[in-house]
Order: C-alpha cells, then sequence, then structure tokens
C-alpha cells in the first residue's frame, strides 16, 4: 500500500467522511500530494535536498507514481514551496479514485452532502490508525513509513486525529517534529513539510 494511500486512511472516518469534517478536507488533500512527493522522493526518483524539484531520471514501477512523476517533471528546477499548490492530477481525487479501482474504498453520492468514500479496508484503516496514534502519543519507537505520515499529518490539520484525547496533544506535537527529524531523507522530507504547510496556509 502506497504511503499516500495510509494517509487516506489516516484522513477519513469508516463511512467515508473527512475525519476532520469538509472545512478541513483542503487541507488534507494538499497533504496527500506532499505525501506522494515523499514516497518518490525516498524511492529516489526525486530529489529535493535543496528545496528545488530535480528528477533523478529513473521511474517508479507503481502506475500512480509514474503519473505523479510524470506531472511533477514539467515544474523542474523550481522551488517546491511555490510549485506544489499547482501540480496537477497528483493529490487526492487521484489516489482516492485508485484506492477505488483496487476495492479498498467506496463512493457513494448524496444529494444532501458531499460524495463519501466508505472505506472497505477496515482492519487495514484500524491498524494504521493505532500505529501513528501510539507514534505520536507515547514514546514508543516508530519505523520510517509511520514517521512520515505522522510527519505530515502536522501541517495537514490532523492533530485531533492522531492524537484524539486533548491531554495528549501538546506531547504530539513534539512527536510530530521529531518524526520529522528522523523521516528516511529528513532534509528533503523537511522542505515536503514546509512546502505542505505553505500551500495550507494559501488554501485556507
Amino acid at each position: 500500500m502506497l504511503l499516500a494511500e495510509e494517509f487516506v486512511l489516516l484522513a477519513l472516518t469508516p463511512d467515508g467522511a473527512p475525519a476532520r469534517g469538509y472545512s478541513n478536507h483542503s487541507d488534507t488533500a494538499v497533504g496527500v500530494t506532499g505525501v506522494l512527493l515523499a514516497e518518490l522522493n525516498q524511492e529516489g526518483h526525486l530529489d529535493l535536498t535543496d528545496g528545488r524539484i530535480h528528477l533523478t531520471g529513473t521511474k517508479p514501477r507503481h502506475p500512480l507514481l509514474l503519473q505523479v512523476l510524470d506531472n511533477v517533471s514539467p515544474h523542474e528546477g523550481k522551488k517546491l514551496k511555490s510549485r506544489l499548490p499547482n501540480i496537477k492530477h497528483a493529490g487526492w481525487s487521484e489516489v482516492v479514485d485508485h484506492m477505488i479501482e483496487q476495492g479498498k474504498l467506496g463512493r457513494e453520492h448524496h444529494r444532501l452532502h458531499p460524495t463519501r468514500h466508505p472505506v472497505l479496508f477496515l482492519e487495514q484503516q484500524a491498524e494504521i490508525l493505532h500505529r501513528v496514534r501510539a507514534a505520536a502519543t507515547t514514546d514508543c519507537s516508530m519505523d520510517d513509513r509511520t514517521a512520515t505520515l505522522l510527519a505530515l499529518a502536522g501541517p495537514c490539520q490532523l492533530l485531533q486525529v492522531v492524537a484524539p484525547d486533548r491531554a495528549d496533544r501538546k506531547f504530539a506535537k513534539r512527536r510530530i517534529e521529531e518524526a520529522a527529524a528522523r523521516v528516511p531523507t529528513a532534509e528533503a522530507v523537511k522542505y515536503t513539510i514546509d512546502a505542505t504547510a505553505a500551500a495550507v496556509v494559501v488554501g485556507s
């Protein structure tokens, strides 16, 4: 499962509504793009170490990551922070559509409220929530995937998801900072986090 798919499951309730409400959905959508770029970077297809977009010349095997890389390529050499909101066809809709094709999410259209995407992989969602919440609220060790998810949960307004108990949130903020410092290619992911946070502010 792609990191971006795990991030989508983190951001949805089991019945398919945004976990932080529709008013925060745009923040989460930006986060999906950030996670996709972080995964491309961690696989060695994208170099972001100076805060600019550089293609390495390698191609991912996963068709969705390949599509994202193709849509990032016109921005090569530009600062990620200024370009992240303008990367087309590389975000929430594409990941959700892929997950629907894979039978991981459903799609329910309603006249009275926005479309929902019920989670069909409930056990996987529960495992992701348990893993990320444990990383956010305790001093347990965290693997690289969990660290990346937790690091990007912060700027995407998912603090209440990773730390449902208000008393845990101060500690969770520190753990989010720790996660950002320890993810693979941490400096590059830091640029991704900063770019995501800047895009969230612009979109709010």
